[in-house]
């Protein structure tokens, strides 16, 4: 492919024909969510959704080519999603149930629409669901070693509710924070901040393209390259939060949707004001983290020297 990148445009011209055989992506909807994107100027929750809408729609195919293209030039290195089939209950949910949700409302299985119930199921019995042990948001006990062998031996739901979803379920954002995270926004293409890097895997990029490394010359040569970028370019601080389903089995076992996305789908709330900044003038709370990161590697080297 060719692409041109300018201030507020970007060319794409594929090589090769970007369709398959009777496939025909929705241009209209991804430009819609071009200029959602444009508008706000970073990403929001409500963006993943809709491309997740996209994908569900196109299928998987249209999302390896056309889609993929543009989300990833204008996502870079944020755009990491492995696409599945355990997500697709977020596009049967409506406005207020998702409102309800993220203001940490809870559905039972009697409030979901048959439609929904259907996805449900499908997304847990037929897709990467896999059993966990219900814990409180802010707690983390150890299992005793029963409740590990028995999740250790069969994590499929299949076998602990073979009759379907138990009557008792209930769904729920999942609150725990741990995916929570303060960093930069690296790149802007078009107008929309993207390239998310938490502080510590920053300071672990300046650090590792400075310091002599086991790394091999291939590798190196790509940290240095990325460091000397981030050090030039503007920055845009913000931090990320996570959205993801948390259902409950009972009191007895979780699943968390969507699973391949590790903590759940990001969110972003911009700091600084929104105003860009650079890495030698963060303000002063980031400064702080960032040079703390920065030690730490410095010190685990010495000790290992």
């Amino acid at each position: 492919m060719e692409w041109q990148e300018r201030e507020e445009v970007l060319l794409f011209k594929p090589r090769w024909s970007s369709y398959w055989w009777g496939r025909r992506a929705d241009r209209l909807a991804l430009s819609r969510w071009m200029q959602q994107l444009r508008q706000r100027g970073y990403p929001k929750l409500e963006d993943y959704l809709t491309l997740l809408q996209m994908y569900d729609q196109a299928g998987f195919e249209i999302m390896l080519t056309v889609f993929r293209v543009y989300c990833s030039l204008l996502l870079p290195e944020d755009f990491t999603f492995m696409w599945g089939q355990d997500c697709r209950l977020l596009n049967q949910l409506s406005a207020k149930q998702l409102a309800h949700l993220l203001q940490g409302g809870a559905l039972t299985l009697k409030e979901l629409s048959p439609v929904q119930r259907e996805q449900l199921a499908r997304d847990i019995y037929f897709g990467a669901a896999r059993l966990e042990k219900v814990f409180s948001p802010n707690k983390y006990p150890a299992p005793v070693e029963s409740e590990k062998q028995e999740i250790a031996d069969v994590s499929l739901p299949h076998v602990f509710y073979p009759d379907g979803l138990p009557d008792d379920l209930t769904l729920q954002r999942d609150n725990r924070d741990r995916g929570e995270k303060i960093g930069v926004f690296t790149t802007r293409r078009a107008g929309i901040w993207g390239g998310f890097y938490a502080l510590r895997d920053l300071a672990d990029v300046i650090y590792h393209a400075e310091e002599p490394s086991e790394y091999d010359n291939d590798y190196l040569d790509e940290l240095q390259m990325r460091a000397s970028r981030y050090k030039a370019a503007s920055l845009m601080p913000a931090r990320r939060k996570t959205f993801r389903l948390e259902v409950r089995l009972g009191t007895r076992h979780a699943i968390h949707l969507p699973m391949q996305y590790g903590f759940g789908l990001p969110d972003y709330e911009l700091l600084n004001e929104g105003k860009p900044t650079t890495l030698d003038t963060l303000p002063d709370e980031l400064k702080t983290a960032f040079e703390g990161y920065l030690q730490e590697w410095k010190e685990r080297r010495s000790k290992r020297e």
